[in-house]
């Protein structure tokens, strides 16, 4: 009976990952597609053209939902036995990794991306170093994280033991522990100095800070929730049922390689065995924030809103001048991608030479 409500419960999971598919194709296709298309058309006056950083971003969140369409048309649920039933079983257990970490790939360096970029032209702005430590370490981090995650697949088929899919998941845990204080940082210290300084209605507009704010809110929420769940699967199965010494397809022995097999059928599970759903509905949250942030990415920026007083900003006078607003945003979200951006004292100086300009122009109208 167990087992009859389990397998029940895994075709809704699925049904509903199925579902979600086509929205997040279409999120993720949709902001592509604007931002390709602003940057191949000349802006007109008031529209936000995308950072170099924040269009890899929207192009690698483009591939994501390709590879989770793979990764889960031949939907695999971990059992309380450490083992991953698949509802089908059809596709071999080398595809459905290989998949997982081109997905896992394209989602976590996007993320890194934004992270990143959002760190720097923050601090660009506001005409502050960025903490270049902190930039550093998140970038190694990333780097050697996404790069564990397929060494750990890569053992798990190669050994047929479990413990490396719960390695794979230490690898997840610290990337996301650095996230978690990175965005905090962002959230709790960064942001929060536009509004102290009235740098959204003098420099930047409302619908840039809003973004970074947006993104940030949404990385915090799949940081929090990933790193409230999976130390405990983790300590679970490796302390306390010795993921080392159980294979991962039952049936084969440890140390086999069994790429070229399929996960067992939810069918074929034991007496006793249930399936746990954690990793399907942090898979699934995951999924709708990335859509969240597309649907936001590709609707943000049609216009600039015009304020009717004065703009006033501590790094330059008065301008009402809306073009400046546009070349000043544009500057700022440059100087992302420059190099030394974080140590240089260039922005806030071109931001004064601009705003001359601005009065300049101001007087002659």
């Amino acid at each position: 009976m167990s087992s009859h409500r389990d397998a029940q419960i895994a075709m809704a999971f699925y049904a509903i990952h199925m579902v979600s598919l086509p929205y997040w194709f279409l999120s993720a296709f949709d902001a592509l597609w604007k931002q390709l298309k602003k940057k191949r058309n000349k802006p007109s006056q008031g529209v936000m053209l995308p950072s170099e950083g924040e269009f890899i971003s929207t192009l690698m969140l483009a591939m994501y939902p390709v590879a989770d369409a793979v990764r889960g048309l031949d939907a695999c649920f971990e059992g309380t036995d450490g083992v991953c039933w698949s509802l089908w079983e059809v596709f071999p257990v080398w595809l459905r990794l290989a998949s997982w970490w081109i997905r896992d790939v394209m989602l976590l360096l996007s993320i890194a991306v934004q992270i990143d970029c959002t760190i720097s032209w923050t601090h660009a702005a506001l005409g502050l170093n960025a903490p270049t430590n902190l930039r550093r370490v998140l970038r190694c981090i990333a780097v050697v994280c996404t790069t564990g995650i397929g060494l750990m697949f890569t053992g798990a088929a190669m050994t047929n033991r479990q413990s490396f899919g719960m390695c794979a998941l230490c690898f997840v845990i610290l990337l996301n522990g650095s996230w978690a204080i990175a965005n905090s940082y962002l959230l709790y210290r960064t942001i929060p100095e536009f509004a102290k300084r009235g740098m959204p209605s003098s420099l930047l507009p409302w619908a840039a800070v809003a973004q970074a704010r947006l993104t940030a809110q949404l990385i915090l929420f799949c940081n929090v929730m990933i790193l409230a769940s999976f130390p405990c699967i983790v300590f679970q199965r490796l302390v306390q049922k010795h993921a080392h010494s159980r294979p991962t397809i039952p049936g084969h022995s440890l140390g086999s390689w069994v790429g070229n097999l399929a996960s067992p059928s939810v069918t074929k599970m034991p007496v006793g065995v249930s399936l746990d759903f954690t990793l399907e509905i942090v898979e699934i949250s995951i999924g709708w924030c990335v859509c969240v942030y597309l649907t936001s990415v590709g609707r943000r920026g049609e216009a600039i809103e015009e304020s009717p007083e004065p703009m006033k900003s501590p790094i330059m006078g008065a301008s009402n001048d809306p073009q400046y607003r546009l070349d000043v945003l544009h500057k700022s979200l440059e100087m992302m991608d420059a190099p030394n951006a974080s140590q240089s004292e260039s922005f806030p100086q071109l931001v004064r030479d601009d705003g001359v300009a601005a009065h300049r122009r101001q007087k002659e109208m």
